[in-house]
């Protein structure tokens, strides 16, 4: 509607240069250009991944299946130079068939900067800044399942000319009081950071362990090599005056290279658990082709060594995902 406004005035600017003196065509104009330049600009992203997987595990039971294991839509709206609003729907299935997955809200931000860029903050639903879980496979780095954190909060960062940002946050809800901070250095191939956190939200982490992360990234030519350690403290256990007792409740330490030739990619992953109650290591490889434009085909295998030395449970699983 409002673009169809601005044709029909500008069409009334035109036949109207008889009628108006100089300077009002010019007002109007200029008023037009205002309308223009002020519509908000919007931009729609989707993720959709079909997955089969294939278990061979380690007691001898074997489980296969089909899954739509992904559906993600995304908005971001720039309201003006300074301003803009992020939302992501997310449905997600665990497992083939699991009659309780729904489309959920996963992200609803607003945020801001200054002009200069240098300043921001943003408020409403996000992942707070903690852990990357950057992989080139298709399965998530373990670190995920331990820390990362979905929280309401408000978020205050600042990027400086020498590369270093700075994040700070604070969560207020009904459950418990959050906060963390984040700092990241950026090089011309490589990137390092360090996030820090009162309560992780994970399942795995129990809900209300400190946490901290630590990761790095180098790009050269084609290849990318990561590393990432997510780990919680378990303060419950330091009660009394041995604060000794006081470790690292869950640990994931994350060593991963990819290359990507052409419409190829491969990845190389090793996760490494500390105080896992199945895993104590998981190697995954991994290679990738592109079909079409944002369509690529994917195929994973994993060995997960048990911690009760029974063996090893395999998993290969195919990913079909289309991206835009």
């Amino acid at each position: 509607m409002k673009k169809k406004m601005i044709t029909l005035l500008a069409l009334f600017v035109g036949v109207a240069t008889q009628i108006f003196a100089e300077s009002e065509i010019d007002a109007l104009k200029k008023r037009i250009s205002v309308l223009e330049n002020d519509e908000p600009k919007i931009e729609f992203g989707a993720v959709v991944e079909i997955e089969y997987g294939a278990v061979d595990n380690a007691d001898g039971t074997d489980t296969d299946d089909f899954k739509l294991a992904t559906i993600e839509l995304g908005m971001v709206t720039e309201l003006d130079e300074n301003f803009d609003a992020q939302l992501v729907l997310l449905y997600e299935e665990e497992d083939a068939g699991e009659p309780n997955a729904e489309i959920e809200v996963d992200v609803a931000v607003l945020g801001g900067q200054t002009a200069d860029g240098k300043y921001r903050f943003s408020v409403g639903r996000m992942y707070v800044p903690f852990g990357v879980y950057e992989t080139g496979a298709i399965s998530d780095p373990f670190g995920l399942e331990i820390g990362e954190t979905q929280d309401e909060a408000l978020l205050l960062s600042a990027n400086f000319e020498n590369g270093i940002s700075a994040t700070i946050w604070h969560a207020n809800n009904t459950d418990a009081d959050n906060a963390g901070i984040s700092v990241v250095y950026t090089g011309d191939n490589f990137a390092v950071g360090i996030d820090g956190i009162d309560k992780t939200n994970s399942e795995e982490a129990g809900n209300g362990e400190r946490g901290l992360a630590v990761y790095g990234s180098v790009n050269i030519g084609d290849w990318t090599f990561i590393a990432e350690q997510i780990s919680e403290r378990d303060d419950k256990k330091a009660i009394g005056t041995d604060t000794s007792t006081a470790k690292a409740a869950q640990k994931a330490t994350q060593i991963e290279v990819d290359l990507n030739i052409d419409d190829f990619s491969f990845a190389v992953v090793n996760n490494k658990l500390t105080n896992h109650e199945d895993y104590d290591n998981i190697s995954s490889f991994a290679v990738g082709y592109i079909l079409a434009q944002n369509l690529q085909l994917s195929v994973e295998y994993s060995i997960a060594d048990r911690i009760d030395n029974t063996g090893d449970d395999k998993t290969t699983t195919v990913q079909l995902a289309y991206e835009f």
